[in-house]
């Protein structure tokens, strides 16, 4: 990715607070009506695709053309660029960065898009659900799994939670399967099984749990009951250099809904350190 000079990264900067305001805090103050501020609130993700690829408009109207658009709110016109445009998607209330208006710069200046169909994104649907008498949460990690004639699918490609991954030490130390058990065909198999708070004892040092097979077995022997879904949040992997997360803010601002909620600079080469260390996913 090229790197911006610090004037340019610094004008960048200013723009995007310039536009965010003159966008939406100064029209939530007297201006902006309860249907603007619904209608500029991103109801759905289709919606955040929508405007990140400068096909319809902050207020859901479609754009007619290539690069720009006239918005009107409350008889005042403003020109829109998809620069702009993408700015209104980030989240005022977070702690804006430098790579905020990079980001913003590398995808008009690249023509990125968004599609649906991409492979590389990603949805966490942290769940609320009852193990053991106890209401717990849990992370689900799905993905839209696509076929050749773009049909599509959600399917779970990770869980993650504590007790999914909990192995509890043995109580007993000693335990074993005798270095002979085989001449007695593994019968101490029977009394190594009967004993569940040692099983520890009779795996390999290295074993370990695999998150999503438990929580697909708990679900199975009805051992795990799931209630709902708590919150969404969406990590996108697919644009070159670059990750980022959009969650869902409910408030009554325009600058509300499905919003950037962090921009992360990253290399092609992290990415699979980004699966395995944010989303838990196993390679």
């Amino acid at each position: 990715m090229k790197r911006l000079s610090y004037i340019t990264k610094f004008c960048l900067t200013i723009e995007f607070f310039y536009i965010i305001f003159s966008l939406f805090v100064t029209a939530s103050f007297s201006q902006q009506t309860t249907e603007i501020r619904l209608a500029s609130r991103v109801k759905q993700l289709d919606e955040f695709f929508s405007r990140f690829n400068f096909i319809t408009d902050i207020l859901g109207n479609k754009i007619v053309g290539k690069d720009t658009a006239i918005v009107t709110i409350n008889g005042v016109s403003k020109t829109l660029t998809r620069r702009l445009q993408i700015s209104a998607l980030i989240d005022m209330m977070k702690n804006h960065k430098d790579s905020d208006a990079e980001f913003i710069n590398d995808i008009c200046s690249n023509g990125y898009l968004l599609n649906f169909y991409d492979k590389d994104w990603y949805a966490v649907a942290t769940c609320n659900v009852v193990y053991k008498g106890k209401d717990v949460l849990l992370n689900l990690i799905l993905k839209n799994e696509v076929y050749p004639d773009n049909r599509s699918k959600w399917v779970i490609t990770g869980a993650d939670a504590d007790f999914l991954n909990t192995i509890p030490d043995p109580k007993d130390k000693n335990s074993i399967i005798s270095p002979v058990s085989n001449d007695l065909n593994f019968q101490e198999l029977s009394k190594a099984f009967s004993h569940p708070e040692n099983l520890k004892q009779f795996f390999v040092q290295d074993f370990s749990l695999d998150p999503t097979s438990v929580f697909y077995a708990l679900l199975q022997s009805k051992q795990l009951q799931f209630k709902g879904v708590k919150s969404i949040r969406y990590h996108f992997l697919q644009i070159k250099d670059w990750a980022f997360t959009v969650d869902f803010f409910n408030r009554s601002e325009g600058n509300s809904g499905w919003l950037l909620s962090d921009i992360i600079s990253i290399k092609e080469n992290e990415k699979n350190n980004y699966k395995k260390q944010v989303l838990k996913l196993k390679l």
